[in-house]
């Protein structure tokens, strides 16, 4: 879980700064970590909007990563995203990954080919705190 954690622990770190002080050091630094995470927030949104292709049913991992880039790809075609970090095919992997360490997904090998599939405890609306733990920290 302190993966998942670390940026929004980060960000909500500068917020309880930014309320004591808001000198402009302070500021720029937020500016700073805002364009920097930003593109990496809209990826794991991204990522976690687009488990919900898993309900149900197992997938090769590869299948997955495609299907969440063209989800990514189409946001980004709508405007729903400006960043195109979110179709990063090594971000999206990364979110996998990281999924699979918080027990949101299993992965496991059959045939030699890596299978994903959602774990046990998660649902669509379990799915759906997921995706708005993420997207509390979306830039509006």
């Amino acid at each position: 879980m302190n993966l998942l954690l670390s940026p929004i622990r980060l960000l909500k770190v500068v917020c309880y700064c930014l309320q004591l002080k808001t000198g402009n050091g302070l500021l720029a630094k937020w500016t700073f970590l805002t364009l920097v995470l930003q593109p990496l927030i809209e990826t794991y949104c991204a990522a976690a909007a687009g488990l919900s292709c898993l309900s149900g049913t197992t997938m090769e991992e590869k299948s997955l990563i495609v299907k969440l880039q063209a989800s990514a790809l189409a946001k980004l075609e709508r405007g729903e995203t400006k960043y195109a970090e979110a179709a990063s095919v090594n971000t999206l992997l990364n979110c996998v990954r990281l999924f699979e360490k918080q027990q949101i997904v299993c992965a496991f090998y059959l045939d030699n080919k890596r299978m994903v599939e959602l774990h046990s405890d998660y649902d669509s609306g379990s799915l759906d705190v997921v995706l708005s733990r993420f997207s509390q920290f979306k830039s509006s």
